[in-house]
């Protein structure tokens, strides 16, 4: 017979193994589509000024001329999908 306590212990480990489970499913915001966004939905200054840099190196950025709407952003998210936000 099982004593309380490791009926307890037992249950304490089933529910952090289905809370684990859950979440490993979960998206946190930034990798969720941004369907339905277009450029008029961000600060142009602070993604230029913020998230280029983290995502891609000063060379690449450097070395491109092209304007915002002719760059291919959907190739840096990071679920790696084809959707263009913009």
């Amino acid at each position: 017979m099982i004593s309380q306590d490791e009926l307890v212990k037992l249950m304490v480990d089933m529910e952090a193994d289905r809370v684990e489970k859950r979440s490993a499913f979960a998206r946190t915001f930034d990798a969720l589509p941004c369907k339905g966004s277009n450029l008029e939905d961000i600060s142009i200054a602070l993604f230029k000024l913020r998230y280029l840099p983290s995502a891609i190196d000063a060379e690449t950025l450097a070395e491109n001329n092209r304007e915002l709407r002719q760059q291919p952003y959907h190739a840096i998210r990071p679920d790696g999908g084809i959707y263009q936000c913009f």
